[in-house]
């Protein structure tokens, strides 16, 4: 078991034009020296996707959010 904390992870794809998100629950990303993109929930691998449709990914607690109101 890990000291790091489970949270949403998104991973946007481009796949033929077209951007997926793809949301799981992990507790960390990394690339490999391919540049495969990994989403691990400890130490099992929740979602893999080859570098070429990678755009970006990002822990939802860690994002902040600016809110405006009139």
């Amino acid at each position: 078991m890990s000291d790091r904390d489970t949270t949403t992870i998104s991973v946007t794809a481009l796949i033929d034009g077209t951007q997926y998100v793809h949301t799981v629950e992990g507790t960390h990303w990394r690339r490999d020296n391919e540049r495969t993109v990994y989403v691990y929930n400890d130490d099992t691998t929740a979602l893999e996707l080859d570098a070429e449709y990678f755009v970006g990914a990002m822990r939802e607690d860690s994002v902040e959010t600016a809110v405006t109101t009139q």
